[in-house]
């Protein structure tokens, strides 16, 4: 049951790593979408849904639960240390999706931090009363 488990995550957050990875020619780069969110006034759209930053919402989303990642054995053994930071997008519907790895570490950190992220609880943002999605940058250290 468990390796099942096991697997079946494993599957989703291959799936999830390939859809963060994956770029399709109508879509901008990480760092294109990045600027974008940073410098730009105009409305973001991802996949078709308006997307906020926290200046134009009402109510920011609040994490509820944010659980740690696990250091690999690789990482432990190669004293591996730093940030992983994201971009990520809170739904409205309560889910997360990761945009962009701003950060990448080496030795499997980047990939448990996904793991992490994928486990996040929140309450969405809102605005206007209603509840709506929100892009944020999401950060995991991994210090010994």
């Amino acid at each position: 049951m468990q390796r099942t488990r096991n697997i079946l995550v494993g599957f989703a957050l291959l799936g999830l790593f390939f859809t963060v990875i994956a770029q399709d020619q109508d879509k901008p780069s990480p760092k294109q979408f990045e600027k974008m969110v940073l410098e730009s006034s105009q409305p973001l759209f991802v996949d078709g849904e308006r997307v906020y930053r926290g200046s134009e919402v009402t109510t920011r989303a609040r994490l509820t639960l944010k659980p740690e990642p696990m250091f690999s054995d690789k990482a432990r053994k190669k004293k591996t240390q730093g940030l992983v930071e994201f971009r990520v997008i809170f739904t409205a519907s309560g889910e997360v999706k990761v945009v962009n790895v701003l950060k990448r570490l080496p030795n499997g950190l980047t990939e448990e931090a996904l793991k992490a992220a994928v486990r996040i609880r929140f309450e969405p943002a809102v605005l206007d009363g209603n509840p709506v999605s929100q892009t944020m940058v999401l950060q995991y250290s991994f210090n010994r």
